[in-house]
């Protein structure tokens, strides 16, 4: 009676031992699970705000740069050709509005907005940026000064971020779906040792294959210890095969939020060297283009090398090293798996093409590192 009770609290133990790695497994999915869709969700965040803020800081620029000439606020001409030249390089700004604190007023807003209802003038006296966001949108509120440092208006834009939402609970129903999959054939393995390693009371169904095991194999099944081992090896291989398809999903997820981004960025630095060949200065000898890319590729990690082109691909300007992005395969030149080479023309007039932009993104490097 003895030996029986103390078998029975010997399965008991057992069977304690088996939940262990089970509560480990669950706990190593939980936790990669919960990091991978932080960093999914923070950096597209992150991008779509960085990409609103550029966009909100080239116009307020553009539109403080034409008040250097002494034109007042509300009688700017260029205003709506400023705004406009703006909305194209982001698909998901859905308003633009800016309003004058000497008139009181909206000068120019691309749909009918009261934007005066949303504003409090002293936050533009005060010279601050505001934003507000709910679930699929965000507004972003800077304040427009003269010369003289004054305060004279603000602009205000209105930004659709459902795109960014949508990226996120897709990113998160794919992480989900990727941890059901791999905790349930855990549990599966984690069941068959269980049997082979730490049950004394085997159904009948499976004894004859168990001993049969049993007797061909050189070591003894059963032995708790051999089990456990077991279960560690699993977790920590199982893991790491968690973590690379988590990996593989986070890529997957950010390569084309990261090729949007360069996509406007690319487009931006062919309107401002379009802004200095309107002026008739000859393409070949545009001054502080390289200072510009330079500027840029320090505060946008992604991009690789910016190069300006003309027609014929005569390289005219560079920042970076592009050689690294490419390679020779069959005797012909192509990228390298990681990279990404976005180009824009270059237009004078809006009509005569003179040239390109050419804009890599090193895509692995930003998406590896998470940065």
């Amino acid at each position: 009676m003895e030996n029986q009770k103390e078998a029975i609290i010997t399965q008991e133990s057992r069977y304690h031992l088996w939940l262990i790695p089970v509560l480990l497994w669950a706990i190593a999915l939980t936790m990669t699970t919960a990091y991978y869709y932080s960093a999914t969700k923070n950096k597209v965040y992150d991008y779509y705000k960085e990409s609103y803020n550029f966009v909100a800081a080239d116009l307020k620029k553009n539109i403080e740069k034409e008040l250097v000439s002494g034109f007042k606020l509300y009688g700017l001409s260029k205003a709506q050709q400023i705004i406009k030249s703006s909305l194209s390089l982001s698909s998901h700004i859905s308003n633009v509005s800016l309003y004058s604190l000497e008139a009181m007023q909206v000068i120019f807003s691309t749909k009918e907005d009261n934007i005066g209802a949303r504003l409090r003038h002293d936050w533009l006296k005060d010279g601050e940026q505001f934003v507000f966001n709910d679930a699929n949108s965000a507004q972003i509120i800077t304040p427009i000064t003269n010369v003289l440092g004054e305060h004279v208006g603000g602009l205000l834009l209105d930004y659709n971020f459902a795109p960014a939402t949508k990226v996120v609970n897709e990113a998160l129903s794919s992480i989900l779906k990727e941890a059901v999959v791999y905790f349930t054939f855990g549990i599966g393995i984690f069941l068959i040792i269980y049997y082979l390693f730490f049950s004394y009371n085997l159904i009948e169904i499976t004894r004859p294959a168990i001993e049969k095991l049993r007797s061909v194999n050189k070591f003894t099944l059963g032995k708790p210890a051999l089990g456990l081992l077991l279960n560690a090896i699993i977790i920590c291989g199982g893991g790491y095969l968690f973590n690379c398809d988590l990996e593989a999903k986070y890529s997957g997820n950010m390569t084309p939020i990261v090729n949007d981004r360069g996509k406007m960025l690319s487009l931006w630095s062919a309107r401002k060297i379009e802004s200095m060949v309107n002026l008739n200065i000859p393409f070949s000898v545009i001054g502080d283009v390289e200072d510009l890319f330079n500027m840029l590729m320090q505060n946008n990690s992604e991009i690789s090398y910016i190069l300006v082109t003309d027609n014929v691909g005569h390289v005219i300007y560079k920042a970076g090293d592009p050689a690294k992005a490419f390679t020779e395969k069959d005797g012909k030149t192509i990228l390298v798996e990681g990279y990404n080479n976005l180009t824009e023309q270059v237009r004078r007039n809006a009509t005569e093409g003179v040239g390109w932009v050419q804009l890599g993104l090193h895509i692995d490097g930003l998406i590896g590192g998470k940065k």
